[in-house]
């Protein structure tokens, strides 16, 4: 059965500097929380998790420093902080530290932006990376879910994808369809009608964003699995 839900995507990488790597293999995350998932360009996304060291023996070295990477691209220019900064732990034990993200342009985009946290000196994010989705609102649009949209929702049939409940007096501008990695597989601007094409997408996880003539916007997110 094939579901819809609402939502978005961001990716986040914890680096650590001037460390070799296996003094890396022994740290993880635990208790990750998010401030918001719900962000505009401007604001400042807080993360706050334990950096756990699960070694016999205690990390000391550099202070851990922090890397993001957006929607699948490597972001080094974002600007990150933490509170308070970790230079050492304890064997078998963790330390609690807030990551502060800097919500900045072109790197976010409006919508969905698909976020992953891991050791910088690593090619690939490891098992235990941070993983998570945030949308990225316009900051001129008057209301996050706009009421005319708010009952409107979606589901898919067959090769296409059918807007649901959307009032007939509405005018959508804009439809974009992003995967989650944060890739566009669909877009359409005017003359847009309740019924999408959906046809040859592989199953996922998928986010439906609905725009207004005056830049109001829904996500809505579609699970889409057989």
């Amino acid at each position: 059965m094939k579901t819809i839900y609402k939502t978005l995507v961001i990716s986040l990488c914890f680096s650590f500097l001037s460390l070799p790597s296996q003094a890396q293999t022994g740290l993880g995350f635990l208790s990750t929380q998010f401030s918001t998932t719900n962000v505009k360009i401007g604001d400042t996304l807080y993360v706050n998790t334990k950096i756990i060291n699960y070694d016999s023996t205690a990390y000391s070295g550099s202070i851990l420093q922090f890397d993001i990477s957006i929607n699948n691209i490597l972001s080094p220019q974002v600007q990150l902080f933490s509170v308070p900064q970790i230079d050492s732990i304890p064997a078998n034990d963790s330390i609690a530290t807030s990551i502060g993200v800097i919500i900045s342009s072109p790197d976010f985009i409006t919508g969905p932006n698909v976020v992953i946290i891991w050791p910088k000196a690593q090619q690939t994010p490891p098992n235990d990376s941070i993983k998570t989705t945030i949308i990225v609102r316009d900051p001129n649009s008057i209301n996050f879910i706009p009421s005319a949209l708010i009952t409107t929702h979606v589901r898919v049939k067959g090769n296409k994808l059918i807007l649901e409940n959307l009032p007939e007096d509405i005018a959508l501008k804009d439809v974009r369809i992003v995967n989650q990695i944060g890739q566009i597989v669909y877009q359409k601007s005017d003359g847009i009608s309740k019924t999408i094409p959906f046809e040859n997408k592989p199953y996922g996880l998928y986010f439906v964003e609905l725009i207004l003539e005056n830049k109001q916007r829904r996500v809505i997110k579609l699970p889409y699995f057989d």
